[in-house]
Formats: C-alpha cells, sequence, structure tokens
C-alpha cells in the first residue's frame, strides 16, 4: 500500500496532542505485565481509498527477547485489492543479512545477534534514510514485508528473537 495517513494534530486544554482530523482508532488494548507486553489496535486510515482495517498485534516476551507480530488487514465494503508493505526501520549500526530461503533476515547489532522470519509473505530489504540525530541523517536498512491484499481477510505474522 503505498499511500500517507494525513493526520492534524492539536493540543488539548492539558497540552497532549490529539488527532484532530485524519484516521480513527477504532480499538486499543495494552496489557504489561513480568512476562509479556502487549499492544494491540486498529485504525480505519487505509479504509476510504482501499476498502480495508488495519489491525496490528504485538506481544513482546522480555525473558527471552522475542517480539512476535500480526497485522490483520480487514477487508471491509468498498474493497479494492492492491499492494502492501510493511517496514521495520533499523538503527544506521545494524548489520543485516537476508538468508538463502528469503524468509529469515539476521541482524548484528553491538555485539548481539537477532533474527527476523515471516513465514507466508515475501520479505526483503531496502535503503533507507534514518533521522534520528538532530539537523542530520545517514542511510540505513529496512526490512519489509510485502504482499497483495486478497478478497479474504489476511494475517501477517512475524517475530524477531535475540539468538
Amino acid at each position: 500500500m503505498i499511500t500517507t495517513l494525513y493526520v492534524i494534530l492539536k493540543k488539548n486544554s492539558k497540552g497532549k496532542p490529539v488527532i484532530e482530523k485524519g484516521f480513527k482508532i477504532l480499538n486499543k488494548n495494552i496489557i504489561l505485565d513480568k512476562e509479556l507486553w502487549s499492544l494491540k489496535g486498529s485504525h480505519n486510515g487505509y479504509q476510504k481509498n482501499y476498502g480495508v482495517i488495519h489491525d496490528r498485534e504485538l506481544n513482546f516476551f522480555p525473558v527471552i527477547n522475542k517480539l512476535v507480530g500480526k497485522d490483520t488487514i480487514f477487508k471491509k465494503n468498498n474493497f479494492k485489492s492492491t499492494n502492501f508493505e510493511i517496514r521495520f526501520h533499523l538503527t544506521p549500526e545494524a548489520k543485516i543479512t537476508k538468508t538463502q530461503d528469503g524468509k529469515t533476515i539476521l541482524i548484528e547489532l553491538e555485539n548481539s545477534g537477532w533474527k527476523f522470519n515471516c513465514e507466508d509473505h515475501l520479505i526483503d530489504v531496502e535503503t533507507g534514510l534514518y533521522f534520528g540525530k538532530k539537523n542530520s541523517y545517514v542511510e540505513n536498512k529496512n526490512i519489509f514485508i510485502c504482499g497483495k491484499t486478497k478478497n479474504d481477510d489476511q494475517i501477517v505474522k512475524w517475530e524477531i528473537k535475540k539468538i
């Protein structure tokens, strides 16, 4: 999905930014405990142009350093099939290697190793720009999952774990 979600933020009476115009957050749920941090939410930012709702669930297991993600694309009445991409932006220091089977990417960062995989969709690596340092930018690598929306609801499962 090559589209931009336009959002206008306005500060409320307490100075906190809130969405004034743009997509709507349809649900959200946060669970934090010793063994599981879970975040779940969905939005309608792609509904007008493509007829889909995007739902994301993230489950982090701090004891074993594992992040499991599930992105679900729900088809609505005005559905239009289109390409989609889910991106993961890495810091410039990250060194990455894509495995021959194309389903796993190995990440080296600060003398630790991580494994990113997604079994049912294509994954690849691209060069991007990192703007994390004030008044400058540097090239980085991004991992992305790509596919095409279908007539049925789709689930994209992925995970990152320390190795």
